[in-house]
C-alpha cells in the first residue's frame, strides 16, 4: 500500500511580535471535563473504561494494546523516540467517522455519539478525544474549526460554537499537559466551498474564506498552538474551458500574504503550513506536490517577503526526500491511500519497507519540527469496537517505530554510507571534483571523453554481485583479465572493465579524425579573397543580419555570386557553432539542404561561403515589408493602429497595398510546394544521414529559396547528431530560437527528431496562416502563433479564419482542411504523438501534387457580400462568414446517431450530410474541390452548379472528419500511436479507400472502443468504431457550447 500522497509544506516561520496574545473573541468556560487536577492517570473513564495506558510491551507481546516496536523513553541514534515522531492525534476521522459510505448507512455508535450536531455533543467529543489522547500516551493534538464545533447558521453563529468547544480544550489541555500541534480551517467541505475557497470564482466564497481562517489563526494561537495550517482543499480546477488559472493563483497568493500579515499582526509566532493534495478531490490540483508548491511560493515572492518575515521549511509527505534536500521538511500527515483509488483515503501505514525510507528521510532531517507526525483512524466499514480505534493507531506508531529501528541498523554499521559512496566514488577524482566545484567547462570534459572512450555505467547491484558477475564472465571468456585498469571516473563501485583502453580510444579517434578529414570538400578562403568578394563588406552588399553577425553578397574570382557569413565575435555563435556547420555541409548533401562552398578561419576571423539564394529566405516572403505608393498621414490615427493601418482597408478600402514585383505573395501552391520541400530536407536528416542529425533550429528564416522557389535549410550551426541505438534522445542545452522550440526540449533540455517535427509544424503553420511564430504587435491572445490556433484547431467552421488574407481565399477548401490537420499533427504537446518526418513528407506530396488552379476557382466564385479581404491586418474575422444555407455546417443539424442505429455505414448509404447524399469517400466524385472557403449567399440553392458545389463540400468535410479522429485519436490509445498516426495520415490522402478500410483499420486499432462524450445533447458510451465517428464529429457540429471536449481533440489543455 502506498504512503499517502499528501504534505504539509512549512510556509511562514515570521519574527516574534511584541503584540499581546489575544483568545476568541467569546470564551465561555462551561467546562465539564472529566479529570482531576492534570494527572495524567486521573480520567474516571467515561468513555473507555475498560481501557488502561497503552505501554511498551516489546515484539513478542500478544496483547493487542501494546506497543511492539513504539518505546517512546527509549534513545535511537542519540535521541528518544518520541522526539523523532512528534506523534498528534487528529480529531476528523477518529472522532467524526461513522463507517457510513456511498453504499451504506452508518455502523459505529460510539459512546460519546447521541446523533447528533449539537454542541452539547461537539463538547462531549472533545473530552472523549483527549481521553483516548491520554490513554494512548501521545502529547499532541490537531484540529480542524468545523470538525470541533457545529457549523450555524451564520458566521457569528459559527465563532460562538467554536470558542465554546476551545474553551474546553484549553481547560483539557491544562490538565493532561496535552500540547496543539496545530490547528486549521475546514475550507473543504461546505458547499460554498465546492470551487474552492482562496481560488474560487465568487469574491464572497474569498471574503468567506478569510474571515474563517481569521478566526481559526486566533483561537489557534489561543490555544497554544505550534503551528497553523492551510489544509488542501479544492484549490484546483476540473476543467480549462471555464477556468482562468493565473488569475486564480494570483488570489491564492495573496490570501496567503494575507494570512501572514494577520499572523504577524495578533504576535502568533507559530509556523503557517499549507498541505498540498495531488488529484484530491480535484482533477488538477494547484498545490499537486512540493516541487509544485514550493516554485508557486517562489514565484509570488512568499519564500522571503521582507526583513521580518521568512519562509523557512516545507514539510512534505510522498516527496520527503524533495523536501529534505531543499531544508524544507517539517511536518508529515503520516497516512496512506488506496492502491485502486489512487490518493489519500486516511488508512494506517503498514509498508515496513516505505516506513523505513520515510523515517530514513527524517533521520537525514535530524528530526521532524516544526511539525510532527499526525494522523488519524479512518476504521473500516466493520470495525465498530471501540478497541480498534486504539489498536489502528498502534499499528501505524509501531509501523513507524520499526522503520527507525531498521534505519539505525542501516546508519550505525555505516553500511548504507558506504553503499552510497561507492556508488558516487567516480566523482571522487580530480576531474569529478572540478564539476562539482563548477570549474570544469564542456571543452575540458570532452577532451576526457575522447582520451577515455566510451564510458561504462555500473550495475545496480550490490558489490559482491557484481563480483560474481565479473568472475563469471571472466570464466566465460567476455571478461577481459588482461586489460588496462580504467581511469576512476570511466569505473563504478566494481573493478568490472567493459569499456575500450584509452589507447586503443586514441586510435579510433585519430583514424575517425583523418576519415572525416577526406571527405570535407569546402574550400579554404583567406580573409582577403572574401573582402574582395564582397567589396570589403560595403553595406549596399549586405544581405540581412541576425545573432549570429551579417550575410553579405559577393563574387568570387570564377564570377560566381555567393552569399558570405561573417560571424560576430561577440555574436551568438562562437568556434563550436562554426566547426558544426562546417562540418554538417561537408558532409551532408540533399537538394533541399544549402550547399557550403568553402570558409575562412584567418586569425579570429570566420566566415562562411553559401550559395546565392536569389529569392531570400522564407521569412521575407511571409513577413517582408509591404509599402504605400506615397506617403500616408497618421497623425489623427491612435500609435497602436499605425501598423495596421498601412494594409488595412478598413481606413484605406480605396487603396491596394503596394506589392513589388519581387514580393509577391505565395499562393498556395507555392507555400505547399515549399513546405514539401523542406520536410524532405528534413526528412535526409532524420532518416538518411548516418547518425541522424537534429536540426535544432527549424525557422522560417533559416529556410532559403532559390530559383522556382525551391527552399532549402540553412544555418546548421545549432545542429546535433541525433540519438543511436537504444538511446531514444540527447540531453543538451536548450538552443533554438523562441516561438519554434518544442515544449519538452525547452523544459527538459531532451532532444528528439519529433523536437524538429514540432518546429516544422510552426514553419508549416506560419505558410498557412501567413503569421509570425512571435508577433508582439499582436493583441496579446494572438501574440504566440500555436496558442492562437490551437482552439482554432477544434472548430472546423473556424478553418477558413485561419488562412492568410493575403491569399484572398485562393486555396482549395479540402487542401486547407488537410494542410490544418497535418500542421496539428505536427504541433502535439506530446512528442510521442507527433508524426514522423517521413509520414509528413508523404502528406505534404501529395498537397504539392495537387495543383491548385485560382482562375477556375474564381470564375466559380460568384459570392455576394464583403469584397475579399487585401491584407492580413483587420479582415481575420471576414475569412469566416458563416452561411445560412440549409446545408452550411453553421445550421445544419445532423441526426447521426438516428442513422447509425438503421444501419447505416460509412461509405454505404449512411446520411452524411443534410441534403441526405452519401459522403462516403469512394462513392464521390472525384473531381478536386476548390471551392472559397465561405458558402455562397443569395443564391438559388437546387441549381445543379450548387449541387456540384454541395457535393465537392461534403467531400472535403467527410475527409476532413476522417482526418481528425484518426489524427487526433492516437491520444486515445498511446500504444498504437504509430499506428494510427500512419494510417490516419494515408486516409488523409486518399491512399486507402475509406469503404474497405474504415471497419477494418478501425477494429485493428481499436482506436476508440472505449470513448465516452459528455454532451447536454448526446450521450455515448462504449459504441462501435463507425459510430464513434459520426458521434464524435456530429458532437462538434451542434449549437450547443456547452459540451465537454473528448480529449481527442483537447489534447492541448
Amino acid at each position: 500500500m502506498k504512503f499517502k500522497r499528501t504534505l504539509l509544506l512549512f510556509l511562514l516561520a515570521l519574527v516574534v511580535s511584541t503584540v499581546t496574545a489575544q483568545g476568541p473573541q467569546t470564551c465561555t468556560a462551561n467546562l465539564e471535563a472529566k479529570c482531576d487536577g492534570g494527572s495524567s492517570n486521573g480520567w474516571k473513564g467515561e468513555f473507555f473504561p475498560g481501557i488502561s495506558k497503552i505501554k511498551y510491551e516489546g515484539p513478542t507481546s500478544k496483547n493487542p494494546l501494546s506497543y511492539k516496536w513504539y518505546n517512546a523513553e527509549e534513545e535511537i541514534l542519540g535521541k528518544k523516540m518520541k522526539d523523532w515522531f512528534r506523534f498528534s492525534v487528529a480529531f476528523w476521522h477518529t472522532f467524526r467517522g461513522t463507517g457510513a459510505d456511498p453504499f451504506g448507512a452508518p455502523t459505529k455508535s460510539w459512546p460519546w455519539e447521541d446523533g447528533t450536531n449539537s454542541l452539547a455533543m461537539a463538547k462531549r467529543r472533545m473530552r472523549a478525544h483527549f481521553e483516548f489522547m491520554d490513554k494512548l500516551g501521545v502529547e499532541r493534538w490537531c484540529f480542524h474549526d468545523r470538525d470541533i464545533a457545529p457549523d450555524g447558521k451564520t458566521l457569528v453563529e459559527s465563532n460562538a460554537n467554536l470558542d465554546e468547544v476551545v474553551a474546553l480544550a484549553k481547560e483539557l489541555q491544562e490538565g493532561t499537559k496535552i500540547k496543539l500541534l496545530w490547528g486549521t480551517a475546514q475550507l473543504f467541505f461546505h458547499p460554498r466551498y465546492m470551487h474552492g475557497a482562496a481560488t474560487s470564482s465568487e469574491v464572497g466564497v474569498y471574503a468567506y474564506a478569510a474571515a474563517q481562517v481569521k478566526k481559526a489563526m486566533e483561537v489557534t494561537h489561543y490555544l497554544g498552538g505550534e503551528n497553523y495550517v492551510f489544509w488542501g482543499g479544492r484549490e484546483g480546477y476540473q476543467s480549462l474551458l471555464n477556468t482562468d488559472m493565473q488569475r486564480e493563483l494570483d488570489h491564492l497568493a495573496r490570501f496567503l500574504k494575507a494570512a501572514a500579515d494577520y499572523k504577524k499582526k495578533i504576535g502568533f509566532n507559530g509556523t503557517l503550513l499549507i498541505e498540498p493534495k495531488p488529484q484530491e478531490p480535484t482533477k488538477h490540483q494547484y498545490d499537486w506536490d512540493a516541487a509544485t508548491a514550493y516554485a508557486f511560493l517562489q514565484k509570488y515572492g512568499l519564500l522571503e517577503c521582507d526583513a521580518n518575515e521568512q519562509f523557512d521549511d516545507v514539510c512534505c509527505h510522498h516527496e520527503l526526500e524533495t523536501a529534505r534536500i531543499n531544508g524544507l521538511l517539517g511536518n508529515i500527515d503520516a497516512n496512506t491511500g488506496d492502491p485502486q483509488i489512487g490518493w489519500d483515503t486516511d488508512q494506517f501505514l503498514t509498508d515496513i519497507g516505505e516506513a523505513t525510507l520515510v523515517m530514513l528521510s527524517v533521520v537525514r532531517n535530524g528530526g521532524i519540527a516544526p511539525g510532527g507526525f499526525n494522523f488519524d483512524a479512518k476504521l473500516r466499514r466493520e470495525s465498530t469496537d471501540v478497541e480498534d480505534l486504539f489498536i489502528a493507531h498502534i499499528s501505524g506508531m509501531d509501523t513507524l517505530a520499526r522503520g527507525l529501528r531498521n534505519v539505525a541498523k542501516l546508519t550505525e554499521d555505516g553500511s548504507l554510507a558506504e553503499l552510497v559512496l561507492k556508488r558516487y566514488q567516480s566523482f571522487d577524482t580530480e576531474i569529478g571534483a572540478l564539476i562539482e566545484a563548477g570549474k570544469a567547462d564542456f571543452e575540458t570534459l570532452e577532451k576526457k571523453v575522447m582520451e577515455w572512450g566510451e564510458p561504462s555505467v555500473p550495475s545496480g547491484k550490490q558489490r559482491e554481485e557484481e563480483e560474481e558477475e565479473v568472475k563469471k564472465k571472466r570464466r566465460e571468456g567476455k571478461g577481459g583479465g588482461d586489460r588496462k585498469r580504467e581511469p576512476l571516473s570511466r569505473r563504478g563501485s566494481s573493478d568490472k572493465l567493459t569499456a575500450r583502453t584509452r589507447s586503443d580510444s586514441k586510435k579510433e579517434a585519430s583514424a575517425s579524425k583523418e576519415g572525416n578529414a577526406g571527405h570535407i570538400a569546402a574550400q579554404t578562403f583567406t580573409f582577403r579573397e572574401l573582402a574582395a568578394a564582397t567589396k570589403n563588406f560595403r553595406q549596399d552588399c549586405l544581405l540581412g543580419e541576425g545573432g549570429f553577425g551579417r550575410v553579405y553578397r559577393g563574387r568570387l574570382e570564377n564570377g560566381q555570386v555567393v552569399a558570405v557569413k561573417q560571424l560576430d565575435r561577440n555574436g551568438l555563435q562562437g568556434n563550436r557553432e562554426f566547426l558544426v556547420e562546417v562540418l554538417m555541409l561537408s558532409l551532408l548533401h540533399h537538394p533541399n539542404l544549402v550547399n557550403l562552398i568553402g570558409y575562412c578561419a584567418d586569425g579570429d576571423q570566420r566566415l562562411l561561403v553559401y550559395e546565392f539564394m536569389p529569392l531570400g529566405s522564407l521569412e521575407d516572403h511571409l513577413h517582408g515589408s509591404f509599402f504605400l505608393p506615397y506617403p500616408v498621414k497618421l497623425a489623427t490615427i491612435s500609435p497602436h493602429l499605425e501598423a495596421q493601418v498601412l494594409l488595412d482597408p478598413i481606413f484605406f478600402g480605396h487603396l491596394k497595398p503596394y506589392i513589388p514585383a519581387d514580393k509577391e505573395p505565395l499562393d498556395w501552391n507555392t507555400r505547399m510546394k515549399i513546405a514539401a520541400g523542406a520536410a524532405k530536407g528534413l526528412e535526409y536528416l532524420h532518416d538518411k544521414a548516418n547518425p541522424p542529425v537534429i536540426y535544432r533550429d527549424f525557422k522560417s528564416s533559416n529556410i532559403l529559396l532559390s530559383e522556382g522557389y525551391h527552399p532549402k535549410l540553412s544555418d546548421f550551426g545549432l545542429a546535433k547528431l541525433g540519438p543511436v541505438g537504444d538511446k531514444t534522445h540527447v540531453s543538451t542545452r536548450v538552443m533554438g530560437t523562441y516561438g519554434y522550440c518544442a515544449p519538452e526540449y525547452a523544459m527538459t533540455g531532451q532532444l528528439t527528431v519529433k523536437s524538429d517535427v514540432y518546429s516544422f509544424g510552426v514553419v508549416f503553420l506560419e505558410l498557412i496562416t501567413g503569421r509570425k511564430a512571435i508577433d508582439n504587435n499582436r493583441p496579446a491572445g494572438e501574440q504566440n502563433l500555436v496558442a492562437w490556433a490551437r482552439p482554432l484547431f477544434k472548430d472546423r467552421r473556424k478553418f477558413p479564419k485561419m488562412a492568410d488574407p493575403l491569399l484572398q481565399g485562393h486555396y482549395p477548401m479540402r487542401g486547407l482542411y488537410q494542410a490544418l490537420a497535418v500542421a496539428a499533427m505536427c504541433l502535439q504537446e506530446q512528442a510521442a504523438t507527433r508524426p514522423l518526418i517521413g509520414d509528413v513528407v508523404t502528406a505534404l506530396s501529395y498537397l504539392a501534387s495537387q495543383t491548385y488552379d485560382q482562375n477556375a476557382a474564381t470564375a466559380q466564385n460568384t459570392r455576394v457580400g464583403p469584397s475579399t479581404p487585401r491584407s492580413r491586418s483587420g479582415f481575420d474575422n471576414q475569412q469566416a462568414i458563416h452561411s445560412p444555407h440549409r446545408n452550411s455546417p453553421d445550421l445544419r443539424q445532423r441526426d447521426l446517431v438516428k442513422g447509425v442505429s438503421k444501419g447505416a455505414k460509412h461509405g454505404r448509404g449512411g446520411s452524411g450530410g443534410g441534403s441526405g447524399r452519401k459522403w462516403g469517400l469512394d462513392e464521390l466524385e472525384t473531381q478536386e474541390s476548390q471551392m472559397d472557403s465561405p458558402v455562397h449567399i443569395g443564391r438559388a440553392r437546387d441549381s445543379p452548379k450548387n449541387i456540384d458545389r454541395d457535393v465537392a463540400r461534403e467531400h472535403a468535410v467527410a475527409e476532413a472528419k476522417v482526418v481528425f479522429v484518426m489524427l487526433f485519436g492516437n491520444c486515445l490509445h498511446p500504444v498504437n500511436s504509430l499506428a494510427v498516426t500512419f494510417y490516419g495520415l494515408l486516409f488523409l490522402f486518399g491512399l486507402l479507400t475509406f469503404k474497405d478500410s474504415m471497419e477494418e483499420e478501425y477494429d485493428n486499432f481499436n482506436l476508440m472502443n472505449s470513448i465516452s462524450i459528455n454532451s447536454t445533447a448526446k450521450d455515448v458510451t462504449s459504441k462501435t468504431a463507425p459510430e464513434h465517428v459520426e458521434l464524435l464529429w456530429s458532437n462538434l457540429e451542434g449549437d450547443d457550447n456547452s459540451f465537454s471536449c473528448p480529449k481527442a481533440l483537447c489534447a492541448w489543455e
